[in-house]
């Protein structure tokens, strides 16, 4: 019999599964790479002519689409859906600033015939090669260029049907990982290369608005919880800032926080 008197001021509400906490994390995840693709776009418009002329930022709400995209996907149990849109980001990224890096000058009209004559319409490795990744260290740049390019080989497995993707989705099934019935694995691997892609993404967006503009923006995140921090390569990046007269007192810490905050994961970032 229930005892009314009983005090149940105590009882908590059920603890969400691994899974659960995992899709809670991934669709913050993806909301935090649109607002940071957002403020990048906002800082660049102190540079006068850079939002007009530049189409990377003229069309950046496509890279914001395909991100946000992506982490809904996944976040709904569609992996490889998601990772379509990943590939889409990560090959956008690079063809944008490669158009921009090679015509520094010119308007937007002269990029587009660039970009129409010049950009290949499959794949990425020609594009590649052109951009140049001046924010990081040049063994972290060749580094970046390598794994870019597995990366997208890897995304790419998931865009045409093939006997493998069919064959998977057959076994996926006959272990129950139907749509909305990820394991932490499954999702897991999904939502990581989801995060590669955002890094390699986001520095690009910081290369497009130049060396000035985004050494202000990473000294204005430095202090703050932001989950792109946990990136490999936007952490190298923000080392190259390092020589800035406010860091000065406090480059071991710094270094220090970096290497830790890589090493946990960008989901220790949304702990606590």
């Amino acid at each position: 019999m229930t005892d009314y008197n009983e005090d149940v001021s105590h009882s908590s509400a059920p603890v969400p599964s691994e899974v659960d906490a995992l899709i809670t994390d991934v669709r913050r995840l993806g909301l935090d790479f649109a607002k940071s693709v957002s403020a990048i776009h906002q800082y660049a418009t102190r540079c006068p002519g850079l939002v007009d002329t530049h189409i990377f930022f003229r069309v950046s709400d496509l890279l914001i689409q395909s991100g946000l995209a992506g982490s809904l996907l996944l976040a709904e149990g569609m992996r490889n859906p998601g990772r379509r849109e990943a590939r889409f980001l990560l090959e956008a990224s690079v063809k944008l600033l490669f158009v921009d890096q090679s015509m520094p000058t010119s308007t937007l009209e002269h990029r587009l015939v660039f970009y129409e004559r010049k950009v290949s319409s499959s794949g990425l490795a020609d594009e590649l090669k052109g951009v140049k990744f001046g924010l990081l260290a040049s063994a972290t740049a060749d580094e970046l260029v390598r794994e870019t390019l597995r990366l997208y080989g890897h995304l790419s497995q998931f865009v045409h049907i093939s006997h493998e993707q069919v064959a998977k989705h057959l076994e996926d099934q006959r272990g129950g990982l139907t749509i909305g019935f990820d394991t932490l694995e499954s999702l897991g691997a999904a939502s990581s290369d989801l995060f590669r892609v955002y890094d390699l993404a986001i520095v690009a967006c910081l290369h497009a608005i130049g060396p000035s503009l985004a050494g202000d923006m990473m000294v204005a995140l430095q202090d703050s919880k932001w989950v792109f921090h946990a990136g490999k390569y936007l952490s190298d990046l923000d080392a190259h800032y390092d020589y800035k007269a406010e860091r000065q007192s406090q480059l071991e810490q710094l270094a220090t926080r970096r290497e830790e905050v890589v090493r946990v994961g960008w989901r220790a970032q949304y702990a606590g």
